[in-house]
């Protein structure tokens, strides 16, 4: 395995997840033919734009592929993301946004459900920067969020022609988190860089439940505010783009 300004990658494989090394290597791969293009018209760092494009490529191909359970818009930082440093590139502002929208169909025996999930969770943010060399960065800051997850499932059972009963059960929970994140940098040429971060949010949500058996009237059941502490450890790898 060859070596990045001193830093031999193989010694960075060995501790990186079995779960994720193949992907590791698949992004090495494209990075270095990616360099080699490149070495003929290398520009100075700082002549580079200020803008970030983050992609949580982890939960992506989760997603995408159906392998594994999907996280909550809890659970995860964000899906998507985009950064503004400045001009020496020691701190950013950043967007994010992580969603979930989910559809799922079921007939038996006459009886369909039809379940929609549908969930947002933006947040906006500032980090700062640390150069530890090696390529490697550390960066710190704190983020504010927000949450609005909705659940509706429908069941339509006939029951005489034209004259179908239709029960809906809603859960939705909406509010505000805020809190600190960190996370590692490594950066394989000037433009482009992998990355993993953690995070400790405390969030304030509102959670109601309510039940129709006629499709029109509502009975709410559940009605409260819930304050949580929501720890996420470093779990997923980012691909960052500078553009």
């Amino acid at each position: 395995m060859f070596a990045l300004n001193g830093f031999r990658t193989n010694d960075f494989i060995m501790h990186i997840p079995s779960n994720y090394k193949y992907l590791f290597l698949l992004l090495l791969t494209c990075v270095s033919f990616s360099a080699k293009a490149d070495s003929t018209d290398i520009e100075p760092e700082e002549s580079y734009r200020r803008i970030e494009g983050v992609m949580n490529i982890s939960t992506a191909l989760s997603r995408f592929t159906g392998n594994g359970p999907t996280p909550t818009v809890f659970e995860e930082p964000y899906l998507f993301g985009i950064k503004f440093s400045n001009r020496t590139k020691t701190s950013a502002i950043r967007i994010g946004l992580n969603f979930s929208v989910n559809k799922v169909s079921e007939d038996l025996n006459g009886i369909s459900k039809t379940s929609n999930i549908n969930a947002w969770a933006p947040l906006l943010g500032y980090e700062w920067r640390l150069d530890l060399g090696y390529n490697f960065q550390f960066y710190g800051g704190i983020d504010a969020r927000y949450y609005n997850d909705l659940n509706r499932t429908e069941t339509v059972t006939p029951m005489t022609p034209g004259n179908p009963n239709i029960t809906i059960f809603n859960t939705s929970q909406t509010g505000w988190g805020f809190g600190p994140h960190c996370g590692f940098v490594y950066n394989f040429t000037p433009r482009i860089s992998i990355l993993t971060e953690g995070s400790m949010y405390l969030n304030y949500i509102r959670k109601v439940r309510n039940f129709s058996t006629d499709g029109a009237n509502y009975e709410t059941f559940e009605d409260k505010y819930i304050t949580s502490m929501s720890p996420v450890a470093p779990s997923s790898l980012f691909l960052l783009v500078r553009f």
